[in-house]
């Protein structure tokens, strides 16, 4: 595609279908609709779900760490009750921090065993969120999400939040 002076898709836009197809073969007329935004394949909705999770973007930076520490049990609590409601826990726990610059952060921890009551959330987010993560910048979102799913029912016996650290 170098040769052709092809470096984006907007360069690509600009050769026709036949052209397209006389250069790359059966391949063209996909590069052709995939620069165009067509892609006429069906949605699989049935595919398995790979995490589950809440934020908040908040109309104003946050800029005290108590503040978040509230907003982080609610983000907990609303991701919990997204876990239960589809009968699902996790192994690893992600915090997801934006600040008012807009760089994005992420902190994980992966469990021995599956969590997904909002304490443990909670417990576990506010583990992840330290004062020397904030580096006492502005937070523009928080957010908390559950991954490594498994079924609710299929759990281990989970030990004491603290036993897990």
């Amino acid at each position: 595609m170098h040769a052709l002076d092809v470096r984006t898709g907007l360069d690509l836009r600009r050769f026709t279908v036949a052209e397209l197809q006389q250069r790359f073969g059966k391949a063209g007329q996909h590069y052709f609709n995939i620069v165009r935004g067509i892609d006429e394949r069906p949605v699989d909705p049935s595919e398995d779900r790979k995490s589950v999770g809440t934020e908040d973007t908040f109309e104003t930076d946050v800029r005290y760490y108590e503040t978040m520490l509230g907003v982080l049990a609610g983000i907990a609590a609303r991701t919990a009750a997204r876990l239960a409601v589809q009968g699902l826990a996790g192994r690893t726990v992600t915090l997801k921090v934006k600040f008012a610059d807009f760089q994005q952060l992420t902190r994980r921890v992966t469990l021995p065993v599956a969590v997904s009551s909002a304490e443990d959330l909670t417990g576990i987010a506010v583990n992840l969120l330290t004062w020397e993560l904030l580096g006492r910048r502005a937070v523009r979102l928080l957010g908390v999400s559950v991954s490594a799913l498994q079924a609710a029912g299929q759990m281990e016996v989970q030990p004491a939040l603290f036993a897990l650290f």
